[in-house]
């Protein structure tokens, strides 16, 4: 990109000859290598769970690749960077995304081929920093909250980043995507299932009886099933008769009927 097409370049150059964006205590040198002040022009780090002491970890340089990796001082190595060295002098490389370990955007570093090609000086092998060495200032570090899911954890060791869910017994699973941020949204209906025992034991020799409901009655050989709404009506009278002697009781196991009241004379 033609340096008059860059934006905001006076505050590019107000911030030459600092460490910024390092913070003002780094050294940045581990003893062995060191990183020029003027690799990085800005950055923006939001890691996800990322804590505090947000500093550079680690650049390892092979013969075709540049890693540059973000840690903290609680959770390790949160975030990295690849570039690819046949890459540095296309200016699409000013702007350098860091992805964790699922993916996951987790910032931004602004730098240029030029800088980028002091990397390129470092010998080949994995570079490791402290905090002390390449603490990042707090104006480039945004908290990010401690929430998503990023894995399953079986048995407190065996870790699975990609895993089936599949619904159980009256358990049902919807997939959908976010509107906002086109994340994948997997919503667990937990509904119930009604016939949860006969399912359980349809296998087993003992342990459920398949209940008899009732159809329908027959009278005088003619059958009478229910109406619309499953309801049989048993009367003795008139429907609109409300002194009946028969009564139709529900009960545990089906329906009683029987007769009231006592004998007269």
């Amino acid at each position: 990109m033609p340096e008059e097409q860059r934006l905001y370049v006076q505050w590019r150059n107000a911030n030459e000859g600092t460490k910024y964006p390092f913070s003002a205590r780094a050294t940045l040198t581990n003893g062995t290598v060191s990183i020029a002040p003027e690799v990085f022009i800005d950055a923006r780090l939001y890691p996800p769970l990322g804590a505090a002491s947000l500093h550079l970890s680690r650049i390892t340089k092979t013969d075709t690749e540049l890693t540059i990796a973000v840690s903290d001082s609680i959770s390790g190595e949160l975030a990295s960077s690849l570039v690819l060295i046949s890459d540095i002098q296309t200016y699409s490389l000013e702007l350098l995304e860091l992805r964790d370990v699922y993916g996951r955007p987790a910032g931004v570093f602004v730098t240029s081929p030029e800088g980028l090609g002091l990397l390129t000086a470092l010998p080949i092998g994995t570079h490791e920093f402290t905090v002390n060495d390449t603490e990042f200032t707090a104006a480039v570090v945004t908290p990010s909250p401690q929430t998503g899911l990023r894995s399953f954890v079986v048995d407190g060791e065996t870790q699975y980043d990609e895993v089936w869910l599949v619904g159980g017994l009256g358990v049902v699973l919807e997939h959908e995507v976010g509107a906002l941020h086109g994340d994948d949204i997997v919503t667990i209906n937990v509904v119930g299932e009604p016939l949860s025992k006969r399912t359980i034991c349809k296998d087993e020799a003992v342990g459920f009886t398949t209940p008899t409901f009732v159809k329908g009655i027959t009278v005088d050989g003619v059958f009478i099933p229910p109406d619309e709404f499953g309801d049989l009506k048993v009367s003795v009278c008139a429907m609109d008769v409300d002194d009946t002697v028969l009564r139709v009781i529900p009960s545990a196991n089906g329906v009683t009927f029987a007769a009231v009241g006592g004998r007269v004379g």
